[in-house]
């Protein structure tokens, strides 16, 4: 999956680029499952309504869950915020250079 060729759930260019970078990571990063969801998403063999529907994947995106879950929970509300507005202002950088890409 690339920005061009994201699903209609990620209309929006800057999520769209988000979705493709997490995925990305994810293929690096993740538990085999995940790796492998990530990669068959990134080459297109796959789409976002096939894994929504994989009860193989429950397993690993629980675990994934849990572990954010328990990040958010300990880490200090500054903290959180400073990130959460980090975040914000990257898929906003994001959006604005996908508009000099493809002006309407």
């Amino acid at each position: 999956m690339t920005y061009e060729t994201a699903p209609r759930p990620f209309d929006d260019p800057a999520t769209a680029a988000l979705a493709v970078l997490a995925l990305k990571k994810l293929q690096k990063t993740g538990s085999p499952a995940l790796r492998e969801m990530a990669a068959e998403l990134l080459a297109g063999r796959a789409q976002l309504r096939d894994v929504a529907r994989s009860s193989e994947l429950v397993g690993p995106f629980r675990t994934a869950a849990a572990g954010f879950q328990r990040f958010r929970d300990e880490c200090p509300p500054d903290m959180y915020q400073r990130m959460t507005d980090y975040a914000a202002r990257y898929k906003e950088q994001l959006r604005l250079a996908s508009d000099k890409e493809d002006p309407q």
